[in-house]
């Protein structure tokens, strides 16, 4: 008989263990890491989901030692994306578009289906299947955008960092993908001080297929392959 990790779809040792988190594991987490689907690791802390779905938390503590805790509430949901913020408040996506943290998030988001969510220390989006854009700050409860603010567009991509949050439309009357991505707009700068969705000021010869946030930078991708 193989490995476990030989079986389809779990994460080799030794590639877990190139982090620092899941380097040394002791008895009872390397038999974690041993059924590890899903994994990630920022700098002292990581998470693991396992092939039965059970989802563990690893901490190199101030002082060294290592806990590793069984996080009840994200077991058996099918958690499919980590996203941590610059703070390390952590959210948790699942296959069927349920988002934690480590509860199940609620406000405008309750009975909504989440396909994207970014985060900053204080500031967090959520994109849904229907492409309405929510937001909420520190830990007030989500706020859905309304659809007005976009030019009544289908919302296709989010990003935000601590200083700018920005949307991704598309075009209702467009046919083709080439024209579809193409406006973007910026949902609001200082922390705290929300802004009307306006549209970016950046100029493109070819039209935004794709953004995405660094700490303190947003990056679009255009179709023909351009960086700004």
């Amino acid at each position: 008989m193989g490995s476990s990790s030989s079986l389809p779809g779990i994460i080799p040792e030794k590639k877990l263990k190139i982090w620092k988190v899941f380097s040394d594991p002791r008895p009872e987490g390397e038999e974690i890491l041993k059924m590890a689907k899903l994994a990630h690791a920022q700098k002292s802390k990581g998470f693991i989901v396992t092939m039965a779905d059970e989802t563990y938390y690893f901490l190199i503590d101030d002082h060294g030692g290592r806990k590793i805790t069984r996080i009840a509430g994200l077991c058996g949901v099918q958690v499919k994306e980590f996203i941590v913020g610059s703070s390390g408040r952590t959210f948790a996506l699942t296959n069927d578009g349920q988002l934690y943290s480590p509860d199940l998030v609620t406000g405008s988001l309750t009975g909504e289906k989440v396909v994207q969510m970014a985060s900053t220390g204080m500031r967090a989006l959520a994109l849904t299947l229907r492409g309405d854009v929510h937001h909420w700050f520190l830990e007030r409860s989500p706020t859905v955008i309304a659809k007005e603010k976009f030019d009544y567009k289908k919302v296709t991509s989010v990003a935000c960092n601590a200083y700018l949050s920005v949307a991704l439309s598309e075009d209702g009357q467009a046919k083709t993908f080439v024209q579809m991505l193409n406006t973007l707009y910026c949902l609001s700068s200082t922390l705290g001080q929300e802004k009307v969705p306006q549209k970016s000021a950046v100029s493109t010869s070819s039209p935004i297929k794709k953004i995405t946030a660094s700490k303190s930078t947003i990056f679009a991708l255009t179709v023909d392959g351009t960086m700004h």
